[in-house]
């Protein structure tokens, strides 16, 4: 046993040695790997192009539509009252689903792509399937929990392909999330019109009885009247202030008998009269009004006066709500029309110049750095059988098996 262990036993020079009297044999080695790696690296692998497309978090302002929603291969359907976000966890569920895939798949016509035009030929639809498998295995998503935003990648054999079924994803997810808007807001205004109708007829009701409380009461209203006249007297007061000013500013460079000062001072005569007559016209016209009313009286008792302001109130409670509704009918409408992005995209893809697999070089720098170390081991291996067997490499081995 000791004999055999000094003769396995190898100093760094032994190894040095050894090498450099097979140095032909460990190049010859490493020239073969690489050759046969470089030809299978560029002629037999198949590379692989990667698109990569990202898409930004987003909110929307319309709600769920009664189009049913996608999830992965399945239909789940209703109509939902509230808030519809464009959040990409929902962008990636309808992604992944098999309705996107196979939207893809038709559209860019993916069985001849992946080479199964002679299986569609017998089996069109098993064909399909297997497509769509092949693009789902292609496609990898990733979503980021913290700020949302969704990337997809797509790997194929053709850089073209890649980024056109990234783009693809992205326009089948626009026109799903589009026709999901869109048929919200066609519902939202056949619901809207129909409370218009109601509210409508109801405002009619309202007034109505305005009007016949007036008559029955004999009450004259003048707010719109005096909502005017304050309007108006609101904005002479405005211009009588500016010319004042100007005047002011003017008086500093000019002599009090120039022409300028006493046509300002003229206009500012005629504004003052104008706002004073305005002031004096509420006096005036309680006068006038007791004259035109024929003696109508405009006081009502406590009862009556809350009756009144409640039928105002209910008036302008349901003309308010008519308003609203008719601006939300508008904006319903106007989103049936409107072909508008439902995503904000991040990075567009587009074709790759370079393969992300295989990396040629780094592939065959690892071949060449295990085809050196394996060759070394072997010369070690027959240099230590060759030395067991004093010469014979057979013997050698059966010693060195013997002992293992």
């Amino acid at each position: 046993m000791n004999k055999y262990r000094q003769a396995l036993e190898y100093s760094l020079l032994d190894i040095i040695n050894l090498f450099r009297r097979y140095v032909w044999f460990l190049g010859a080695t490493l020239t073969a790997v690489v050759a046969l790696g470089s030809f299978v690296v560029y002629f037999v692998l198949t590379p692989l192009y990667e698109s990569t497309a990202s898409l930004l978090p987003g909110h929307s302002d319309v709600v769920s539509s009664s189009i049913p929603l996608l999830d992965r291969g399945q239909l789940t359907g209703g109509f939902q009252i509230g808030n519809l976000t464009t959040r990409n966890s929902l962008n990636l569920e309808l992604m992944a689903s098999d309705t996107v895939r196979s939207s893809i798949v038709d559209s860019l016509s993916l069985v001849e792509f992946f080479d199964l035009s002679d299986l569609a030929q017998r089996h069109p639809e098993e064909a399909r399937q297997l497509a769509m498998e092949e693009l789902r295995q292609a496609t990898h998503f990733e979503l980021s929990m913290q700020i949302q935003i969704l990337i997809v990648h797509v790997f194929t054999s053709d850089s073209d392909m890649s980024a056109r079924i990234a783009n693809m994803y992205l326009e089948t997810l626009d026109k799903i999330n589009r026709e999901r808007y869109q048929a919200f807001a066609q519902h939202k205004v056949r619901y809207l019109d129909e409370r218009l109708h109601v509210v409508k007829n109801l405002t009619v009701e309202a007034e109505q009885k305005v009007a016949q409380f007036k008559v029955e009461k004999r009450v004259f209203d003048n707010d719109g009247v005096d909502e005017s006249v304050q309007s108006i007297l609101a904005d002479l007061q405005k211009m009588l202030l500016e010319k004042k000013i100007f005047m002011d500013a003017q008086s500093k460079d000019l002599s009090p008998t120039n022409p300028e000062l006493i046509r300002l001072e003229s206009e500012i005569d005629v504004y003052a009269g104008m706002v004073a007559a305005i002031q004096n016209f509420g006096n005036e016209d309680s006068k006038h009004e007791s004259q035109v009313s024929q003696g109508i009286p405009r006081n009502l008792n406590p009862a009556e006066q809350i009756a009144y302001k409640k039928l105002k109130y209910d008036l302008s409670l349901l003309q308010n709500l008519q308003l609203f509704l008719l601006e939300n009918r508008e904006s319903a409408h106007l989103q049936t029309i409107l072909d508008t992005e439902t995503m904000t995209v991040l990075d567009h893809p587009f074709p790759a110049s370079e393969p992300v697999w295989p990396n040629e070089k780094l592939l065959i720098l690892q071949l060449s750095v295990c085809a050196l170390f394996a060759s070394a081991m072997g010369l070690l291996f027959f240099d230590a059988c060759g030395r067991l067997g004093k010469g014979s490499f057979k013997q050698g081995l059966r010693i060195m098996l013997r002992l293992s």
